[in-house]
């Protein structure tokens, strides 16, 4: 159902998660993309892309080659008909349908990969149905249903590194893990609101404490409002908020 259950974790929430994981993004239209009007990107996230088209399904794969492509609860399961090789299609894991449950996951335990750093289960009570599980050999476990089904995989494939996440609202550590692996430069690895245009950096603490800010390269580093030069040949900034 088009609802407010589904659509307010997925969509208008998670624009919270995209503003804390330490690195500029841009929100899309996914007719633009189709349209080859949005700059090639390292990492694509689909959020609600639950019906496309043969000419959209062409135009998301070809656009999203060799780069890091992020599917959703449900992503492309709808087509001409509904079902299962959709996703696959798309998602470039194998998927197979699970038990329905409550949205909220639960994080693999893990030092390094993709699950590295996350503690608590994925935010979520909405009912899923229905459910995928990935049931691809050889994929990197992010997360489980309760059931124990996999939730949320990854896995590196000949067109780039796929990602699987059934859940309608994940942490922005989670999206922060997946950047780095995908060679996206993270200018913050804590949860504080990123703005940037590789310029201007503007960051906005959400709690309290010892902050660190990395950047691509060595560079001077001035206070926009004073003019005071900060730093100079500085690669990091480390600052009390």
């Amino acid at each position: 159902a088009c609802n407010v259950q589904l659509a307010c974790p997925l969509v208008y929430e998670m624009r919270s998660q995209y503003f804390r994981m330490g690195a500029p993004f841009n929100i899309c239209l996914l007719g633009d993309l189709v349209a080859g009007k949005v700059p090639p990107a390292k990492v694509y996230f689909f959020q609600n892309c639950y019906r496309l088209d043969t000419a959209q399904r062409e135009a998301v794969l070809k656009a999203t080659r060799g780069a890091t492509a992020v599917w959703f609860y449900g992503g492309g399961f709808i087509g001409d008909t509904a079902g299962e090789a959709n996703m696959i299609q798309m998602t470039g894991l194998q998927l197979r349908r699970g038990t329905p449950a409550p949205g909220r996951v639960v994080p693999e335990k893990s030092a390094q990969g993709l699950a590295a750093g996350l503690t608590e289960p994925f935010r979520c009570e909405t009912l899923l149905d229905p459910v995928w599980e990935v049931d691809e050999p050889g994929a990197e476990v992010i997360a489980r249903n309760p059931s124990g089904g996999v939730a949320a995989a990854a896995k590196q494939t000949p067109d780039g590194l796929r990602v699987y996440i059934g859940a309608i609202h994940v942490p922005a550590k989670l999206l922060r893990n997946i950047l780095a692996a995908s060679g996206v430069h993270v200018y913050c690895g804590s949860d504080d609101e990123v703005l940037t245009d590789g310029r201007f950096l503007s960051l906005t603490a959400t709690s309290a404490g010892h902050k660190r800010i990395m950047f691509p390269s060595a560079c001077t580093v001035v206070e926009a409002l004073t003019g005071q030069v900060v730093a100079e040949g500085a690669t990091q900034l480390e600052i009390d908020l």
